[in-house]
């Protein structure tokens, strides 16, 4: 009967249920009605899920959520590919503090949004006769939008910062007032990360026609090509500075500083003219020509370490055009020792190792490859940037390749050497796409390589090409080091 137990051989069963024959047959036979069917289904035991504590506001999110994953926390991982495409791009905004209090409406904030890793840093200016001191008012931190939770955080980015928006940071709110001419140059040139009404906002507000701004619209100075042109722009200068009330050499500093963010004692031709804009003072392309050829004329071609040579990099690529002869030179005059390299000689047994020594503020980088016995890289272009490599210690090949035919596509066809170098040490070769395709190796079956490399710009992806059929494929570029520090992902 359904509901009982029945010992077969020793064992007993559990009878919970009967299929339609067995019921019609004890119905008729017996007169049994009550087939109740009879749930063996065993309860499950819900086990509670793990709730993430609120952020008690110690450290980052990121950091204080991996204590409460691992019982040894891990660092939080970050996009090195968009660190180093964005290194030093900062989107800059004015804002005052959304407060009822009326020694609040006085204080002027500047917002600083860093596209290399979305942090966020507000600083408040000092303002004389006020009574206000200043200083930083947050340092770098990525900021979660109100209402967020905590588990799916959602941050702050480029299309959150508009004229008028309201900026909550933890609950602080604040009133964006104006940006930078370079918020608005970003926005016309990334499109995609903003929205149509936040550019057309940053237009309105920069400028009374669509395009850039240009300070010539809204000042009546004008300067005139004649010998000591410079001094008297330089007597313009001082004059618009007294003007504007500064004065001090501290807020001078400031305001180059502001894009001086190596500390090198440098700023990019076009950081110049947006800072003369924002002063309403004209500056012509041919005044930074002309001055820019007086600065580089005196430039050093021999430094004499590592840091020298990296600061007259920078001065070389202060903007956007390349002297292949100046940059060979100093490439080629650079003696060095290893007591420079050592930070980033770093070898693997399986393959030649990358070791960034520069991102070069996104013009250039600079990095050291190590090279242990035998090993060599694949056929590669380099994307349509600039090629110098130097050997510094050991001797390397240099195969050089002529582009397979069709670009690698449909091509059956082994690749065409053009001509094979030997690199020994203080060799500076040169490369770039219009030359052809190269692959290097070290020979040495018991020494190993040293090379030092310059890529300008840089590349986050390259092709590759097999040698016997010419066929070609993407390959992904990673860096082993960073600054002396592995990768994570090594």
């Amino acid at each position: 009967m359904v509901g009982k137990t029945v010992n077969i051989y020793g064992r007993n069963f559990f009878l919970y249920d009967c299929d339609m024959f067995t019921k019609t047959f004890y119905t008729k036979n017996f007169g049994v009605t009550n087939f109740e069917k009879t749930d063996i289904q065993e309860k499950r035991n819900f086990h509670p899920n793990m709730e993430i504590p609120p952020y008690n506001g110690f450290g980052t999110l990121e950091d204080s959520l991996q204590n409460c994953l691992r019982l040894q926390p891990d660092r939080p991982k970050k996009d090195y590919v968009k660190l180093m495409e964005n290194d030093h791009k900062v989107l800059r905004y004015d804002a005052v503090l959304d407060s009822p209090r009326e020694n609040d409406k006085l204080r002027r904030f500047i917002i600083s949004y860093r596209l290399g890793d979305d942090t966020i840093t507000i600083h408040e200016p000092p303002q004389r006769n006020t009574g206000i001191i200043g200083g930083r008012f947050l340092e770098p931190t990525r900021v979660s939008k109100p209402g967020s939770s905590t588990e799916y955080p959602q941050y702050y980015g480029p299309s959150d910062f508009y004229i008028g928006a309201n900026i909550e940071v933890f609950r602080q709110r604040f009133i964006i007032r104006s940006a930078d001419l370079f918020v608005l140059k970003y926005a016309e040139e990334h499109p995609e990360q903003f929205t149509p009404a936040v550019v057309e906002s940053l237009r309105q507000h920069l400028s009374n026609e669509p395009g850039r701004p240009d300070a010539r619209l809204s000042t009546n100075v004008h300067v005139q090509r004649r010998p000591g042109d410079f001094i008297r722009l330089y007597a313009e200068i001082r004059n618009k500075l007294k003007a504007l009330r500064i004065t001090n050499h501290e807020q001078i500093r400031q305001m180059f500083l502001r894009y001086d963010k190596d500390r090198n004692g440098y700023v990019a031709r076009d950081n110049i003219v947006d800072l003369f804009r924002q002063i309403n003072l004209p500056l012509e392309n041919d005044i930074i020509d002309a001055k820019y050829v007086d600065n580089t004329a005196h430039l050093s071609t021999h430094p004499k370490s590592l840091n020298e040579l990296i600061e007259l990099l920078y001065e070389a690529f202060a903007t956007n055009d390349v002297n292949i002869d100046y940059v060979h030179t100093i490439m080629n005059n650079y003696k060095g020792n290893v007591k420079e390299w050592a930070p980033f000689l770093k070898f693997q047994p399986n393959k030649y190792t990358r070791n960034l020594v520069d991102a070069g503020n996104g013009k250039f980088n600079l990095m050291i490859l190590c090279w242990a016995e035998s090993q060599g890289s694949s056929i590669h272009d380099h994307t349509n940037s600039h090629c110098f490599m130097k050997c510094i210690q050991g001797t390397l090949v240099e195969t050089k390749y002529a582009w397979p035919k069709d670009g690698g596509e449909n091509t059956e066809t082994p690749m065409e050497i053009i001509s094979r170098t030997e690199l020994k040490d203080g060799k500076v070769a040169y490369i770039n796409d219009s030359i052809g395709l190269h692959r290097v190796e070290n020979p040495s079956h018991t020494d190993t390589a040293v090379t030092l490399h310059l890529y300008v710009p840089p590349y986050s992806h390259c092709s590759v090409f097999d040698e016997r059929t010419g066929r070609t494929k993407e390959a992904h570029v990673t860096f082993y080091s960073i600054n002396g520090l592995l990768t994570p992902s090594e």
